[in-house]
């Protein structure tokens, strides 16, 4: 499924129209008709429902949605805020409709209007409507809702009926999901695809479940203008190929470096992680004198040191300098790693003179798949020209919001703002692969954008970024290219989530459940 920015939505509707000749009226009739068809059956026969629009297309839509909820027996009364003189023809149109339908319509124009209005159908939080219907503003909003519009919409939020937002939420913006003040609705209802900002910032909080209407664009017109970014689901997730003749070294060989002293836990569900997954032979590279704690914890994973620890003073002098790399104990430890397929740094790593030295070595020598998670990222944030040494090799960085900030030089207030700004920025500097990690997952390259919205708040505890890092490398080992290998490790930890609130509680869901309960074919 597609995910639209704003301006793609409007070039879309744009050469619907213009080009491919089908009249913007005839798309507000499907719009609203089948949005109507959807607010019935969530309704009963009788039900009142209240439909605010403004004078937009939105607005439009709502109009419609009145004519065709009173044709299947429901009881709409409009609520319009706006300028009647500002109407499209097609909005204007449906308007008149409304009118001839002698549809109850009040007309909103002051604070005044709006006072009296409320204290009649709006006391406290009960209301004489089933459902409240915000056609008020569409994709083109920006900015904050004006006064009367806000003092509107908080008395909506605050009723306790059904609320439902046509395309997007009143008060949200299309393409970052900022808000500050915006409607609450427990459905959205949006026209041909989903929209970033029903996914980014504020925009899951506000949307509630949204569900794409087929407002009749056609097949050819798609094809044409290809949207940018899509939604993963269960139909175009792609795991691993397993084979009953396969043996583990089929599955791949991975190396994890991480697990410094007080954060062994880290290491642990990374290591876990990929070997529920699928990994065929995982070794884990930690510092010296935790040997017991892992080869406790770990039996189907082996276990080593990490070499030349004794010499850490080289290390402090030198930690960012290329002439590290000459060191007999790292050519040793080079060495080494190249037995290996993939790799993954960073889980309980420690930003320390070590983990320092190692994402050095590792961005400068390494060409093989990787995965850059937790401390490997707070290095590369002091080191931002390693950032280069990563153009178009096979590597993955794992940041949530606040790593990434870091890393884009930014403030976490402004990523949350404009996310898609942010990660498009970073990746025209950096050519890399980017899971960006948050309610929604975002895997993002210079060629492709993929949402993921599986989960829930079960994932809302530390642990689980080490448990998906885990999976990915597996998911590299198993030969899945950087992008497949992000993404679908990301649903199957956001569907493995789901799974297991069926038998607790979101609240009581931790990192390890999320691992003993690991399906890669769910059905």
């Amino acid at each position: 499924m597609y995910v639209l920015s704003r301006e793609e939505m409007q070039e879309i509707d744009r050469y619907t129209t213009n080009d491919f000749g089908l009249s913007g009226s005839i798309l507000m009739e499907y719009a609203g008709a089948r949005s109507a068809l959807c607010i019935f059956e969530l309704l009963s026969e009788g039900d009142d429902v209240a439909i605010f629009c403004g004078h937009g297309n939105n607005g439009g839509d709502g109009f419609v949605i009145a004519r065709c909820l009173q044709n299947l027996g429901i009881w709409p009364t409009i609520f319009f805020i706006g300028d009647e003189s500002k109407m499209s023809p097609e909005t204007a149109t449906n308007f008149k409709l409304a009118r001839k339908m002698n549809i109850p319509l009040h007309q909103i124009t002051s604070s005044e209007d709006w006072l009296e209005l409320s204290e009649e159908f709006f006391i406290d939080q009960l209301c004489p409507f089933s459902a409240l219907i915000d056609a008020i503003f569409g994709i083109g909003f920006k900015g904050s809702l004006p006064d009367l519009y806000r003092d509107i919409v908080i008395k909506l939020n605050e009723a306790e009926s059904l609320r439902v937002a046509i395309d997007i939420s009143s008060g949200l913006e299309a393409d970052t999901g900022w808000a500050e003040c915006a409607f609450l609705a427990d459905y959205t209802f949006t026209m041909a695809a989903p929209k970033y900002g029903h996914y980014l910032g504020k925009g899951r909080s506000y949307s509630g479940e949204v569900i794409p209407i087929d407002i009749g664009i056609p097949q050819e017109i798609w094809e044409e203008k290809e949207p940018f970014a899509h939604l993963i689901d269960e139909n175009s997730v792609v795991f691993p190929y397993r084979n009953r003749s396969y043996h583990k070294g089929n599955y791949g060989r991975v190396a994890i470096i991480g697990g410094s002293p007080g954060y062994s836990g880290a290491a642990i569900l990374a290591a876990k992680g990929a070997l529920h997954s699928g990994s065929g032979l995982i070794t884990l590279f930690h510092h010296r004198g935790m040997e017991t704690i892992y080869e406790c914890n770990l039996l189907e994973v082996m276990t080593r040191p990490l070499p030349f620890l004794e010499k850490d003073h080289q290390i402090c002098e030198n930690c960012s300098s290329d002439s590290l790399i000459e060191l007999p104990e790292i050519r040793e430890f080079l060495k080494t790693l190249d037995t290996f397929d993939v790799l993954l740094i960073g889980p309980g790593s420690g930003v320390s003179p070590l983990t320092t030295a190692l994402v050095n070595i590792i961005s400068r020598e390494w060409n093989k798949p990787a995965v850059f998670d937790a401390d490997a990222l707070n290095v590369l944030a002091h080191y931002p020209h390693w950032l280069k040494r990563m153009d178009k090799k096979p590597f993955i960085l794992t940041p949530h919001i606040g790593e990434f900030a870091r890393l884009s030089q930014r403030s976490t207030e402004d990523v949350m703002k404009g996310t898609l700004l942010a990660v498009k920025d970073f990746l025209s500097e950096y050519d890399c692969n980017l899971l960006l990690k948050g309610v929604t997952r975002i895997f993002s390259s210079r060629t492709e954008t993929i949402f993921d919205i599986s989960g829930n708040d079960g994932l809302a505890t530390g642990g689980s970024g080490d448990v998906l890092s885990g999976i990915i490398v597996s998911f590299l080992a198993q030969k899945l290219p950087p992008a497949e290998a992000a993404i679908s490790a990301s649903f199957l930890l956001g569907t493995t989530a789901e799974t297991c609130s069926l038998f607790k509680d979101t609240a009581a869901i931790i990192p390890s459940d999320i691992i003993e309960n690991l399906f890669l074919n769910p059905e």
